[in-house]
């Protein structure tokens, strides 16, 4: 190409022909380079191509990895990492705009590391040791805590101040080294020595720091130890942006010690609201339960009642009826009796009083005395109207012994089975009075809280912004202790703010 001076008169050349000559200047002048910078931009085409920018400073070179090329990258690095790449310095005219086609490239410096840390990672992922099958359940309600950080920073007074103010605990601390050459081994040790104190749930970790400060938590031989340690495990290493391989094998990771503290323990308060509205949905409940326990003894005990007089009705119905049965009976018995006599036996009988009549007529016998029997035999008659009549008193009499004895066992029936309910209903009232008792939310007060309700409206106060009103006046309030209620007013101060320390002012 022809050099032109601003005093030539040479002739004009074309966009194009420019554009040609500065691709084949570039393309032959450079050709194939050897780069390195940070990678920016990087996006990939629905065509399988990968776009990206090196740069360096204020400078910024354009660079693409064709999709021939994709398959033969060992790792295509994050946005941020800093690579070396090889490949050609190629120009496109139309757009005037130059481009490194990549054909290999590799991390350099950090990035390098960080490509080093990820076979590690992928290497114990493939031996299971961050299989989510395999993480232990973190206990509801823990006792002791343990933690393993330094003694010395800010951590371990941090998740102290967390864990009283949300669920107090005992917590026991296993000091040791967190950053440096010996953090490892101290590390390991601190982990051996944690289950002698049989702590429920255990917080590994520290503050925030550079990647060379935190690089002890990405050791293998650390992450097999924490991956063997027999007890819930919590890593809390570095910032929310911060991850190790330690936040893989724990059972929990947590994204500050902050965090962790409260990963492992409940919110007390809460806990003491749930209470208190259970104490009194279950009040309620049990004094329904009582209301309806009362009515079906009330209706229990009048069916009794009802029972009772008609069984002893019935009883004495029964009792009358087998009076009569017996008095017929023995009627009936004796009227049998007499049939049985009858023809024969009845006829030889009288024949034979006639035949003993004539023998004593024939002997002389006194016609006084004939006439005697005669007027004897008239006279049977009337002896069986009196026989009647006595059996007809005898059947008006009370009913029999044993009709009575019957009666009398009847009702103590009853009556043991009577005692025997109201016993079973007044245990069964005495066991909901003391569930009752137990869940009160008088039990609650007892300890040292309090409820605050508007002495107007009667709701309950939670919260600092319920005591603020347009006009600023004092709310009328009441506040129940355990052993009594008293009326204050109240208003929040002015320098109230939405933060846990609010404070209100009281009269």
């Amino acid at each position: 190409m022809t050099t032109i001076t601003p005093a030539d008169n040479a002739e004009a050349i074309g966009i194009s022909a420019l554009s040609r000559a500065i691709k084949r200047q570039i393309e032959e002048g450079i050709g194939y380079v050897k780069v390195r910078g940070e990678v920016a931009s990087l996006s990939k085409a629905k065509s399988g191509h990968i776009y990206l920018s090196l740069r360096e400073q204020n400078d910024k070179l354009d660079a693409v990895i064709w999709r021939s090329r994709v398959d033969q990258i060992e790792t295509i690095p994050p946005e941020g990492a800093e690579i070396i790449a090889e490949g050609k310095v190629t120009a496109f005219g139309p757009s005037s705009k130059y481009q490194l086609s990549i054909d290999r490239l590799q991390l350099a410096g950090e990035g390098e590391i960080l490509r080093q840390l990820e076979l590690l990672r992928r290497r114990l992922a493939d031996e299971g040791l961050f299989d989510a099958n395999s993480k232990r359940p973190l206990p509801d309600f823990p006792q002791r805590i343990g933690v393993i950080t330094s003694a010395t920073g800010a951590v371990f007074r941090d998740i102290c101040h967390r864990v009283q103010a949300r669920w107090p605990s005992e917590i026991v601390l296993v000091p040791s080294i967190v950053q440096g050459t010996q953090a490892v081994p101290a590390l390991i040790r601190a982990l051996e020595r944690m289950p002698a104190f049989s702590p429920d749930v255990v917080i590994i970790g520290r503050g925030g720091g550079a990647l060379e400060d935190l690089w002890c938590f990405n050791d293998e031989r650390l992450i097999r130890a924490m991956a063997a340690f027999p007890l819930p495990l919590i890593s809390a290493v570095g910032h929310e942006t911060d991850t190790t391989l330690a936040d893989h094998v724990a059972d929990m990771r947590a994204p500050t010690p902050t965090a962790a503290a409260e990963l492992c323990t409940p919110d007390r308060q809460r806990f003491i609201s749930y209470i208190a509205d259970m104490g009194d949905r279950t009040g309620s409940r049990v004094r329904q339960l009582i209301d309806v326990a009362h009515q079906s003894v009330d209706y229990r005990a009048e069916r009794l009642a009802r029972n009772t007089v008609f069984e002893r009705a019935t009883m004495r119905h029964r009792a009358v009826r087998l009076a009569r049965n017996t008095v017929f009976e023995r009627a009936t018995m004796r009227h049998r009796a007499v049939r049985l006599l009858s023809p024969q036996q009845y006829l030889q009988v009288r024949h034979a009083r006639l035949t003993s009549l004539e023998h004593r007529l024939h002997r002389g016998a006194p016609v006084t005395k004939a006439r005697a029997s005669f007027t004897a035999l008239q006279w049977r008659p009337l002896a069986f109207a009196a026989e009647r009549a006595r059996l007809t008193r005898f059947a008006a009499m009370p009913r029999p012994p044993l009709a009575h004895w019957q009666k009398r066992r009847a009702d103590q029936h009853l009556n043991a089975h009577a005692s025997r309910y109201a016993t079973g209903m007044r245990r069964l009232l005495a066991t909901k009075g003391d569930m009752l008792e137990s869940l009160s939310h008088h039990r609650v007060l007892q300890r040292g809280y309090a409820i605050v309700r508007h002495a107007e409206t009667g709701l309950v106060l939670r919260k600092v912004r319920d005591f603020a009103t347009p006009s600023g006046t004092p709310v009328p309030a009441v506040v129940q202790l355990s052993d009594g209620k008293i009326a204050v007013a109240a208003m929040p101060t002015a320098e109230t703010t939405s933060s846990p320390s609010d404070e209100i002012k009281t009269s």
